[in-house]
């Protein structure tokens, strides 16, 4: 299966069959199940860890982006099998891969900004891969569509979190403007 596989990708070269531009593309595609995988794990577990004022909205928030990508991990893992063969979807590869992606979004303490990193990161990522793919003639109009419906789709769950974001900023600022920054027990006892 793994040569009738790297055939395959080398029949995008027409002829040129370099085993480095091979390599390319295997890792491109690698790197963008990576940062799926990544940030599926990051917002499952935001979904799990969010609490206090808006709680509900944020749980299903979150759920809303876990789901979501959950669907697009499966498609480009079929799509690595498909130019590359089984080996391209290897479980060690990928869990280190996917680690290193959680390990840096994890400096960010902040649920919803640690959500728009691994967004910005995705975006970047299939940004790249793309550019890659394309240059090395291994882009197919099907892989094409998915990058740029999976890029839009994450377009749009930067925005929702972006407005997450300044609803926190805005309600921080009406607090501090209102007085009402430090809290009090002012008016909570009879005198």
């Amino acid at each position: 299966m793994k040569h009738t596989a790297r055939r395959l990708v080398r029949a995008f070269y027409e002829g040129d069959g370099s085993l480095d531009k091979v390599r390319l593309v295997e890792e491109h595609m690698r790197r963008m199940l990576a940062v799926l995988r990544a940030q599926y794990w990051v917002h499952q577990t935001a979904h799990w860890q969010v609490a206090g004022t808006g709680f509900y909205a944020d749980h299903q928030l979150f759920q809303r982006l876990y789901e979501t990508t959950q669907g697009e991990i499966d498609a480009i893992a079929e799509k690595i099998v498909g130019y590359v063969g089984r080996d391209g979807v290897d479980a060690v590869q990928s869990l280190a891969m996917t680690a290193h992606f959680i390990a840096y979004w994890s400096q960010e303490h902040d649920l919803y900004r640690r959500a728009l990193q691994a967004e910005d990161m995705l975006q970047s990522v299939f940004r790249s891969s793309y550019d890659v793919l394309k240059e090395a003639g291994a882009l197919t109009l099907g892989l094409d569509d998915w990058i740029m419906a999976t890029a839009n789709t994450h377009e749009t769950h930067t925005y929702l979190l972006q407005q997450r974001v300044a609803d926190e900023l805005r309600g921080v600022t009406a607090a501090v403007e209102s007085g009402a920054a430090a809290p009090s027990a002012e008016h909570h006892f009879f005198d």
